[in-house]
């Protein structure tokens, strides 16, 4: 049967790039399912239109030389019938997959759709200047392209650019074929290039992505819908974070993936992988890939939220990362970081008594700045991944400087590095591999070369069963040490931290599981926005804000859930919010707890001046985000009250974040 074609001009559109052919375009897609399927060309200009459907059997042909634009207007956008399946609640941020449902070209529920041709889809979507809208009090980022449940689905050599929100985003989709396909979205925020929630029969090839986030990106929000058989090849890929990324985002298992001839550059991470959510991460091969600075090739973790960011007050179960293989990879980082975005390593980190098992880098060749210090070689009490709650591992939460100059192991069982190099471009003070707590672990074949001084190749903590083989560290005044002996205090130091680390994460579950079993509908009171705010410092901490009725030294601010208020940055020490507000009446006999998101590593509150109490954490875990105190005794239901929160900060981040509130449990 030959092909129908319907023109979209021959529907009423106009290629002037003001008037909006919404209709028109929409109008040209009913028709030619009606008829049983076809091409709707887009050509000879550039066509404005807001949210566009299409269905089975339509082929979306974007000739050479036009453009459809998006428009600049998030009123032209319609929202699909999408499920949210993270729902919001107190203390989970939603993922921008689940808050954001608008598109410019939606589908459901269809089968045979292409997106093709040599032209343009533009979004107008540069963060700030058009979306969100200035009179849209939601924020809302309409996604280029958001399709869900669709079948046999194919982009084939357009071009995508400027969205609002992810460039596309593929929602339990199965046999996607995405094909000669360029992404231009730096400089959008969220400007993710190629993302997929669940889906399985996925082939990417021949595409050149240069995003404003994650070029491709894994996730499933859903247990019931993994993500599989996934396939990438031949691609160059730049970002602003990672070239491709595996979870965190990962409620159901993500497997079978394979990543080859490719080449990153200018991206933060390279590889990264990461379960939080209690998925299965497992079976994926990365090879012949070529990175430029890329400042973190490898980045492996796991971990679990401590609380539930999907559904019920279940916290997830802690998952598996598992049977990876990184084979024939040369990656080179020239410059040394400015920014803790900006540190340089390659890591594969679990959880203790949580391992990631079964890893093969084999032929993985790594060429960092160094410049490291002695001092950075002797961390080891480097800060678990034990403390998150929305949000994933980044090499922040290293607070500071791996104690590798290459390479860095801990939780890892099974696990090869062989036929491989690193390559130092000044003196470091570290070993070229830390690895703590593994066993079963083979070095063979490692050459690494040190532009100056060097301790050693190998530092091993609570090591068994590690093998050497031919391995060698240079240096312009010959060959260093092999093994790199722990010191009599790092042994005390690391025993220590262990200890103080199992003991803070116990705090950590017990807190979840108060906060967990709060029955939501029993929230007495979501406290105001606006606090005053202060960082220097104070008389008399139990008066803090509480007697200072002219308001000397503080200010106002408002909190938000995004904690980017600049004076959330702008403090390294302590720092004093203060507010009223006036409980109602309650049940008598039930226990009140203040809960509250804050960055930081200390915490006190008051109530009226009187202290209601606080938490203190190890001095290496800066990054607690949720507290919960008792303050039963000090709530007078009908009377404005007085809260003072001091919180202290060992990094350079700080600040309450919102919602704020007073729960019954």
């Amino acid at each position: 049967m030959q092909m129908q074609f319907f023109d979209i001009r021959d529907f009423g559109a106009k290629a002037d790039g003001t008037t909006l052919n919404t209709a028109a375009i929409q109008a040209a897609i009913d028709a030619c399912h009606a008829g049983s399927g076809g091409r709707v060309l887009v050509s000879g200009g550039v066509f404005l239109t807001g949210t566009i459907t299409l269905k089975s059997h339509v082929t979306l042909h974007v000739e050479a030389g036009s453009t459809l634009l998006g428009s600049d207007r998030i009123g032209d956008y319609t929202a699909g019938t999408f499920e949210t399946l993270w729902p919001e609640r107190p203390f989970r941020r939603l993922s921008m997959g689940q808050r954001q449902l608008r598109g410019l070209i939606q589908a459901e529920d269809a089968d045979d759709i292409t997106i093709e041709g040599a032209g343009t889809i533009d979004g107008q979507g540069r963060y700030g200047e058009v979306f969100p809208n200035a009179d849209d009090p939601h924020g809302n980022r309409p996604f280029l392209i958001r399709l869900q449940d669709c079948r046999h689905v194919r982009l084939r050599d357009i071009t995508l650019k400027d969205p609002a929100c992810f460039t596309t985003f593929f929602v339990r989709c199965s046999h996607v074929t995405i094909d000669g396909v360029s992404v231009r979205s730096r400089g959008c925020r969220n400007g993710d290039g190629l993302d997929f929630d669940g889906g399985e029969d996925i082939f990417i090839t021949r595409c050149r992505l240069d995003a404003g986030d994650d070029c491709i990106s894994l996730k499933t929000f859903d247990p019931a819908y993994p993500c599989r058989r996934v396939t990438i090849s031949d691609c160059i890929m730049s970002s602003e974070w990672g070239a491709l990324r595996i979870g965190p985002e990962a409620c159901g298992d993500v497997s079978d993936v394979t990543v080859s001839n490719c080449v990153f550059r200018d991206c933060t991470e390279g590889l990264k992988i990461q379960s939080c959510g209690g998925a299965v991460l497992e079976q994926m091969v990365f090879s012949n890939i070529v990175m430029e600075n890329v400042r973190r090739p490898i980045f492996v973790t796991l971990n679990r939220y401590n609380f539930s960011v999907r559904e019920g007050t279940v916290r997830p179960p802690i998952g598996k990362v598992r049977h990876l293989t990184f084979r024939g990879i040369r990656a080179r980082v020239e410059e040394p970081g400015t920014g803790w975005w900006q540190e340089p390593c390659a890591a594969v980190v679990g959880l203790p008594r949580h391992p990631i098992e079964d890893v093969e880098l084999d032929g993985v060749h790594l060429a960092f700045p160094g410049g490291g210090t002695r001092a950075m070689g002797q961390r080891v009490n480097v800060p678990e991944l034990l403390d998150f709650m929305d949000l994933w591992p980044e090499v922040r939460h290293f607070s500071g400087s791996p104690p590798a100059s290459g390479l860095f192991l801990r939780h890892v069982n099974r696990a090869a590095f062989r036929d491989s190099g690193i390559s130092l471009n000044a003196p470091d003070g570290r070993p070229c591999i830390y690895a703590d707590d593994v066993a079963d672990v083979e070095f063979s074949h490692i050459r690494a070369w040190c532009a100056g001084d060097a301790p050693g190749l190998l530092k091993l903590a609570d090591a068994r069963q590690v093998t050497t083989e031919r391995c060698v560290l240079n240096t312009p005044d010959g060959e260093a040490e092999i093994l790199v002996p722990l010191t009599a205090d790092e042994e005390a130091r690391l025993a220590d931290f262990r200890q103080r680390s199992a003991a803070y994460d116990a705090q950590m579950v017990h807190i979840a599981a108060l906060i967990d079993a709060v029955d939501l509908a029993k929230t007495v009171l979501i406290l105001p926005v606006e606090w005053q705010f202060r960082t220097d410092p104070v008389d008399n901490e139990a008066e803090a804000g509480c007697r200072r009725e002219d308001g000397s030294g503080w200010h106002t601010i408002r909190t938000d859930a995004s904690w980017t208020s600049q004076e959330y940055e702008a403090y390294t020490g302590t720092a004093w919010y203060a507010t009223a507000f006036t409980a109602p009446s309650l049940p008598s006999g039930s226990p009140i707890y203040l809960y509250f998101p804050a960055v930081a590593s200390a915490c006190r509150v008051w109530v009226d001046g009187m202290p209601a109490g606080g938490f203190d954490t190890p001095s290496e875990y800066q990054w607690r985000y949720v507290w919960a105190v008792d303050v039963t005794a000090l709530i007078k239901p009908g009377k404005e009250q007085r809260l003072v929160v001091q919180v202290t900060c060992h990094g350079k981040e700080g600040g309450i974040l919102q919602p704020v509130e007073l729960r019954m449990a």
